[in-house]
């Protein structure tokens, strides 16, 4: 999707790899919003995936952050979540 006006690179505190966790058979949705919850007004989280992390984007939704889903490669997702 396109790069949303809230997104600047130097507003990003923090970086969750979670293809380990997935390869591993564990759920990284825990371990991803408390990063997220030490996020303090306009900081950035980014999260790194091998696919569309579609559960983790809807619960992020239903907390109250926004994301922007920046597709890499086929193989590599970059989402950036914020509070909304």
């Amino acid at each position: 999707t396109q790069k949303p006006e809230w997104f600047r690179q130097e507003l990003v505190n923090g970086s969750i790899d979670i293809r380990e966790m997935l390869n591993r058979g564990e759920q990284p949705v825990h371990e991803v919003f408390a990063a997220a919850k030490k996020l303090k007004n306009d900081e950035i989280l980014e999260v790194i995936a091998p696919f569309i992390p579609a559960p983790l984007l809807d619960k992020s939704l239903g907390l109250g952050y926004t994301h922007w889903l920046d597709k890499r490669s086929a193989e590599e997702y970059r989402v950036y979540l914020r509070l909304a």
